[in-house]
């Protein structure tokens, strides 16, 4: 992604941030970050990569209410970056949060078994010390 590309994807990042906590009026809409924005090559496409807090019910219908939303924060981030063409906009959630999460449980699982692994070495070895 070349400097102009990086530039405009932040841009319209921070703006897709400030009209959704500013001017959405929707309460299907909440507990959402923008994560990121990624541009087509061409610019004429922009996928916004949303986090949501809560569960899957509460995802889905912020989705819905973010996707009707559309046109009016693209017609709202256009107006303020005052740019030329204006990328279409489409949400997407960011699982990677979650996917982190379960890596991260993952490991703790692996810990917990090398510790209870090591807890009965050390067992083993004082038995066999007391023996002799």
């Amino acid at each position: 992604m070349d400097r102009r590309s990086k530039r405009l994807s932040e841009s319209i990042k921070k703006e897709i941030s400030n009209v959704i906590i500013n001017e959405l009026d929707d309460p299907r809409i909440s507990f959402i970050t923008v994560v990121s924005v990624k541009l087509s090559s061409d610019l004429k496409s922009a996928k916004v990569y949303i986090s949501i807090l809560g569960n899957s019910t509460t995802q889905k219908t912020t989705i819905y209410g973010l996707r009707n939303a559309r046109k009016f924060i693209q017609g709202q981030v256009a107006r303020r970056l005052n740019i030329k063409y204006m990328p279409i906009i489409s949400f997407h959630v960011d699982d990677s949060l979650k996917k982190m999460a379960h890596i991260d449980n993952l490991i703790a699982g692996i810990n917990d078994e090398a510790a209870e692994d090591n807890d009965e070495v050390a067992v083993d070895e004082v038995d066999n010390r007391e023996d002799d």
